[in-house]
């Protein structure tokens, strides 16, 4: 199922207007959320973050447009993955920007399989560096080029999808979600400022590792310093929480701690 907003005045917009600079130069902001009997997981994280980075790159939609927005293109017993993704809008060309556009809104509801949750995952290590300094790397923007090849090299390659570094060297994130990392008796995430995309559930575990039990601590980490942890986990919004069981020839186990088993519980109840 699909849905689109736009201005209904624009006599362009029918099916989708060919000037909107989503289109053209990748200016706009999305955001994927797992979708159960017509709720939105964590809904509260994922319209915070939304509207947070449509506000970074100055995209002016309200909270409330958003939500009559979702009221209306949400199924009521959907189940799913629901993208929405927001636009600049329809403007004349070039990268000046026009302070009269208003922001187009799309979504699309999508099946998911299931299975996906939990299942362990493989990384390769990318040779695309991710830039630590750009809007792009902290702000979940339609400018995902670098994301979609580095993650094809690594299915050309045997593995799932693969794992950024920045300009420094220090792990940032996967290609679809955030890394965490059991060393000693502690769980190190890399912190935003390293080039990360601060995902949903990431946010969500920050927020709650106390309340399961564990010690997590944002720190900078090196390859060779997360290939020597015990144990790797990737988070997102879909497969919730994945033990990563490769790092390039690195191996991990790949049975789930309980720990966060009880986290996706919380999570789903709590959402």
């Amino acid at each position: 199922m699909n849905r689109i907003e736009q201005d209904a005045t624009d006599q362009n917009a029918v099916p989708f207007d060919l000037s909107d600079r989503g289109l053209l130069l990748g200016d706009g902001v999305f955001d994927t959320s797992l979708v159960i009997e017509g709720q939105i997981v964590q809904r509260g994280l994922h319209l915070a973050r939304l509207l947070r980075d449509a506000q970074a790159i100055g995209l002016n939609v309200s909270a409330d447009r958003l939500e009559r927005f979702i009221s209306e293109a949400l199924p009521r017993r959907a189940n799913g993955a629901f993208r929405i993704t927001i636009t600049r809008g329809p403007a004349p060309r070039g990268l000046d920007l026009s302070p009269n556009v208003r922001p187009t809104i799309l979504s699309k509801l999508a099946p998911i399989n299931p299975d996906i949750q939990h299942a362990p995952t493989t990384l390769m290590t990318s040779a695309i560096r991710r830039n630590s300094s750009s809007p792009t790397s902290r702000h979940k923007t339609l400018a995902y080029m670098d994301n979609i090849l580095a993650r094809r090299a690594a299915v050309e390659r045997g593995f799932d999808d693969a794992l950024f570094l920045n300009e420094t060297g220090k792990v940032c994130c996967a290609t679809s979600g955030n890394l965490f990392f059991a060393v000693g008796e502690k769980l190190v995430t890399p912190p935003i400022l390293d080039g990360v995309l601060p995902g949903t559930v990431r946010a969500w575990l920050v927020d709650n590792a106390a309340q399961i039990e564990l010690d997590l601590i944002e720190a900078s980490l090196t390859l060779e310093e997360a290939k020597a942890a015990d144990f790797v986990l990737m988070t997102n919004s879909l497969r919730l929480f994945s033990p990563v069981t490769k790092i390039d020839g690195a191996t991990f186990p790949g049975q789930l701690p309980s720990a966060f088993k009880l986290a996706s519980r919380l999570m789903l109840e709590t959402g």
